[in-house]
């Protein structure tokens, strides 16, 4: 297997057809996170999902296990939250989602900023 990938090295996204996001929808989101356009404001169930995982990890210094991810799946959960899949794929996308958006460096300094301000809000 000279240099190929096997299907196993890519995080799963296979309930396409189940009605479920498909994986160009999750990159159009991810894209859009990661530009310098203002995001839009967030609605007051995606604010109390973010809080939640604060008030969880209340003394926690930013990272990407399990704060980014957390913080991710909580703000797709509360965007998709018509979708039934099993909590495997949930973190699998979460996951994916959050390593990319944590190893991007103007994306990495804006999410501590965010931590920081829902860790102030939590207290």
């Amino acid at each position: 297997m000279s240099g190929e990938r096997s299907s196993q090295d890519e995080p799963r996204f296979d309930y396409i057809e189940s009605g479920l996001p498909d994986r160009a929808a999750l990159e159009k989101v991810l894209s859009e996170t990661l530009s310098d356009k203002p995001a839009e404001p967030l609605h007051d169930r995606e604010l109390q999902a973010l809080l939640s995982v604060a008030k969880r990890h209340r003394n926690a210094a930013i990272s990407l296990e399990p704060i980014v991810v957390e913080l991710v799946e909580s703000i797709l959960r509360s965007r998709l939250m018509r979708v039934e899949a099993p909590a495997e794929y949930w973190r699998e996308m979460s996951l994916a989602i959050a390593t990319t958006l944590f190893e991007t460096p103007a994306v990495k300094t804006r999410l501590t900023g965010l931590w920081s301000s829902l860790l102030e809000v939590a207290k």
